[in-house]
């Protein structure tokens, strides 16, 4: 059905929905994850820069993959809800939420009248251009469809919290708890603080008791199955930023536990030395045009990587952005060259590349 919002109906249901943030600005990041199992992404544009075309092209892969996606917006105004609904998100998440009048007016936002506010243009992308569209069933459809989320970070919107609950139009909520433990005057204690953790506890138990799904941080198995006991029915698995970071750290360090175990002698010298020398290196490839996964490989231990241009299409602007990232952090850097002739390899050295790599090996 055309318009309709399978994520929304689990949350009526209080059925549990498997939601993720994405952060770097990469469509292909996205479809990784549903494709692994995420039901909802959330783009976070609070704390991360993502262009227009770039969230039109997000949405556009995550609803071609049959999930859902919303956005985090660091800007309330209603200009800006009203730009990115018309992108085709199927709803918004709004960060530091305080008071009612804002909670109000972030659904009247996202709503069209007579719930809200929005504006009405039926060409949008939002409404697949106005093809074949029965204009007023849509107006009725969306407006039934459309997602609201509110977040509860600071000791006011907590103070406020029985009177944000009042808006009609919210579907969830969710408390970030390091701007949350940061208003209370004690940055970075929202685990360990009893007020804090009182305060938390209180807010979620309140929400639950209202009838709201509610998100809870499930980084874990263990913190899932504690989520689900307590009401939390939206399970935020992490981000892209998250997930590459951790997974970077914990390869890297079992491969050097590894050559440990061997009794394998390492050095400092440079990189290039080192294979010389047959000496082991810890070297991923990567595959997405993305220098900030670039540069959490390098931040994770990696010394030397592979840019796969063979198999995974760069431009020569990505090529040298993420070459740049890598050697912004002392990483080498080398390309897997789908052309080997000697004036598309010698272009690519010129970009600022270490070396090469082709079928026949690697060469810095």
């Amino acid at each position: 059905m055309r318009f309709s919002n399978p994520v929304k109906e689990k949350m009526r249901a209080h059925r549990p929905v498997i939601t993720a943030m994405l952060r770097l600005a990469n469509p292909t990041l996205a479809v990784i994850m549903v494709k692994a199992g995420v039901e909802s992404i959330t783009i976070d544009n609070e704390h991360y820069p993502f262009t227009d075309n770039d969230i039109i092209n997000i949405v556009r892969a995550v609803k071609g993959e049959g999930a859902v996606c919303n956005i985090r917006l660091g800007d309330k105004s209603l200009n800006a809800i009203y730009r990115v609904m018309d992108m085709g998100v199927d709803g918004v998440l709004l960060p530091n939420v305080e008071t009612r009048e804002e909670a109000q007016m972030i659904v009247d936002a996202v709503k069209y009248p007579p719930v809200g506010r929005r504006g009405c243009c039926p060409i949008t992308r939002g409404a697949e251009y106005g093809v074949d569209l029965d204009v007023r069933e849509y107006y009725e459809k969306i407006n039934d469809e459309t997602m609201v989320g509110i977040m509860i970070e600071s000791k006011k919107g907590y103070s406020n919290l029985d009177e944000i609950m009042s808006v009609k139009g919210i579907d969830w909520f969710a408390i970030g708890p390091s701007d949350f433990s940061s208003s209370f005057g004690k940055p970075g204690q929202a685990a360990t603080d009893p007020e804090i953790k009182a305060a938390m506890t209180d807010a979620y138990e309140r929400i639950v008791k209202h009838g709201f799904a509610v998100s809870g941080q499930a980084y874990t198995t263990e913190s899932a199955r504690r989520n689900l006991a307590a009401g939390k029915n939206v399970l935020n698995i992490g981000s892209d930023v998250q997930m590459l970071a951790k997974l970077f750290t914990e390869h890297v360090d079992g491969v050097r536990a590894v050559i440990r175990e061997k009794g394998i002698k390492t050095t400092d010298r440079p990189v290039e030395e080192r294979l010389r020398a047959k000496e082991p290196i810890a070297m991923p490839y990567m595959r997405i045009a993305e220098p900030a996964c670039v540069e959490i490989a390098c931040l994770s231990g990696i010394e030397l990587l592979v840019l796969d241009d063979e198999h995974f299409p760069f431009t020569d602007k990505e090529l040298m952005n993420c070459i740049n990232a890598a050697h912004a952090l002392g990483t080498k850097c080398i390309v897997r060259v789908h052309d080997k002739s000697t004036a598309a390899i010698g272009r690519i050295l010129d970009i600022g590349a270490d070396g090469i790599s082709s079928t026949s090996g690697h060469k810095l």
